[in-house]
Parts: C-alpha cells; structure tokens; sequence
C-alpha cells in the first residue's frame, strides 16, 4: 500500500482499543445470558480453585500492565501523534492484551463457576480498559 494511503498509526490503535473493549463486552454479555441458563454442577473446591486463579490471573496481569503503561512516554510538545504512535503502538498492544487476558478468563471462570467474584475481575478490566484509552494513553 502506497505510503499515501496508510492506516494513520492513531486510528489503527483506536480500531485496535474499540475491537478489544467490544469484543470483551460482547462474550461478557453473551455469557451471562448463557450462564443463567446453564446450571453449574462444579463442588466447592473448584470453584475456589477457579475464584482464586481469577483473581491472581487478574492481579499479575492489571500489575504488569500498570508497569508497562508507566514506561509510556506522553507526547512531547510539538512532536507528531502519528510519530508517537508509530514508536508506541506495541507497548500499548501490550497493556490492553495484559488488560484484556484476565478479564476474559474472569469471564469464563464465572460461566464455568456461577460465581460473582470471576466477574469483579472482569468489570475493573473494562474499567482499566476505558482508562487507558488511546487518546489517554498520548495525554497522560
């Protein structure tokens, strides 16, 4: 593709930042309406053994995406946005997946489980999610 015609570096992280946000809502959603209609015939130790891997699964994912988004360097002034997306795009690839990873799994965990708890994980990273926006991400 001539270089005229490019994707904009920005749009692309956006389109990339919005497929993983939706896509994320959407299997939540679709699970939740799955999981009310399927009864869970786990006992008691799995499902704690699945409630505690949610939450550590969450906790070294959202931390190791927190470290990650503090070595972001904001935009300078006078600097291009397309410039710092070019040389920022896979560090911020990098904090949405780590985002992303454990709020699925909180997800499945809580159609597999019944559980609530799966599904905190899941909601704070929607949250993170929503926070570390593209836009946010060039600002902060």
């Amino acid at each position: 593709m001539p270089e005229s015609q490019a994707t904009p570096p920005r749009l692309r992280a956006v389109v990339v930042h919005r497929a993983l946000t939706g896509g994320l809502f959407l299997m939540t959603a679709v699970m939740l309406l799955l999981g009310s209609r399927v009864p869970s015939s786990l006992g008691a130790t799995p499902v704690f053994v699945l409630q505690a891997a949610a939450l550590a699964f969450g906790a070294s994912g959202f931390g190791a995406a927190t470290v990650i988004r503090s070595r972001i360097q904001p935009l300078e002034r006078g600097d291009s946005e397309d410039t710092w997306w070019q040389s920022n795009f896979g560090r911020a690839l990098l904090v949405w997946a780590l985002i992303e990873s454990p709020s699925v799994a909180g997800t499945v965990f809580h159609f597999i489980t019944g559980s609530v708890l799966p599904l905190i994980v899941t909601g704070v990273g929607l949250v993170l999610l929503m926070i570390n926006a593209p836009a946010r991400l060039v600002q902060d």
